[in-house]
């Protein structure tokens, strides 16, 4: 969904001599759009959020993503990640 040079971010870190914790947040746009290209990315039944807490991510742009959508995208994350810090 991004695009960030992980490679050269990695690379750099390396150089300066940093061997300590990496983390990586992702926010992925919801496309709420017919040609959507993840039309499975949002929970289109959620469970465990109130009514008032769907509304609040709804009115900030956002939504509820699906375990399937969200999983994928941590495999991808590490599948990136990992090879770099190994």
């Amino acid at each position: 969904l991004g695009q960030i040079d992980w490679p050269k971010i990695v690379g750099t870190l390396k150089e300066v001599g940093y061997d300590g914790a990496l983390t990586n947040e992702f926010v992925a746009p919801v496309d709420r759009t017919p040609a959507a290209p993840y039309p499975d990315m949002v929970e289109r039944n959620p469970v465990d959020i109130s009514p008032e807490q769907l509304k609040f991510i709804q009115d900030h742009g956002s939504s509820v993503l699906t375990e399937k959508f969200y999983t994928d995208q941590m495999r991808i994350n590490a599948e990136t990640l990992l090879p770099l810090i190994k």
